[in-house]
């Protein structure tokens, strides 16, 4: 009966490490790891490249606001307002912010869509990792994302993000990452003496 019983307990042993070296438990550990890192995520401050060719910034404290630079434009929101600033024409646009809105910003793509949808291993490459990222029902399809493809490393920082919106393919490069390391930042704007100010509120 002992002997049995250590033949069972090695043939069990020998399946999970066998499991272990096809890299299944491994898998399963990191798309875990990131769905509880960004399900928790508070801030997040990086730099961004969308379709190679246009290039930004962004700081954002979840709950609290955002604050978004691209070129000359720069979007900051409080959750409640956004003002949308041009530079070059020294413009500000105020309006309230959409709830119900389709479209897509960098600051939903962390907070919203990567903290819901299931993520689940499709390739590793070295020390990157993509996960494909799916909504867990049709009713939680973030800003008409069916499908997202996220390259992270070994920190879970993701280096690269390919969202897929029916036909449409947008690709984000995300650098100099850093997550849950924004102080205390006030997202609110306060327009140019002289500047044109267009209240939609």
């Amino acid at each position: 009966m002992i002997a049995k019983n250590i033949v069972s307990t090695s043939s069990v042993l020998g399946g999970i490490l066998c499991l272990a070296s096809t890299g299944v438990f491994a898998k399963e550990d990191i798309a875990q790891r990131f769905h509880t890192t960004y399900r928790s995520l508070k801030s997040i401050e990086c730099t961004f490249t969308r379709e190679g060719t246009i290039n930004g910034s962004l700081i954002a404290i979840k709950g609290k606001g955002y604050d978004i630079r691209v070129g000359d434009r720069r979007i900051v929101s409080d959750g409640v307002l956004i003002w949308n600033i041009t530079e070059g024409t020294k413009t500000v646009v105020i309006n309230k912010v959409q709830s119900n809105s389709q479209d897509l910003s960098i600051e939903q793509m962390f907070f919203t869509m990567m903290s819901i949808y299931v993520p689940s291993v499709v390739k590793e490459s070295g020390a990157v990792t993509t996960l494909r990222l799916l909504p867990p029902s049709p009713q939680a399809i973030v800003g008409g994302v069916e499908q997202a493809d996220v390259s992270i490393d070994r920190s879970l920082k993701v280096k690269r993000i390919e969202t897929r919106d029916g036909g449409q393919t947008s690709i984000w490069t995300v650098t100099s990452m850093k997550l849950n390391r924004v102080g205390a930042t006030s997202f609110s704007y306060k327009p140019l003496s002289g500047w044109n100010v267009v209240d939609l509120r």
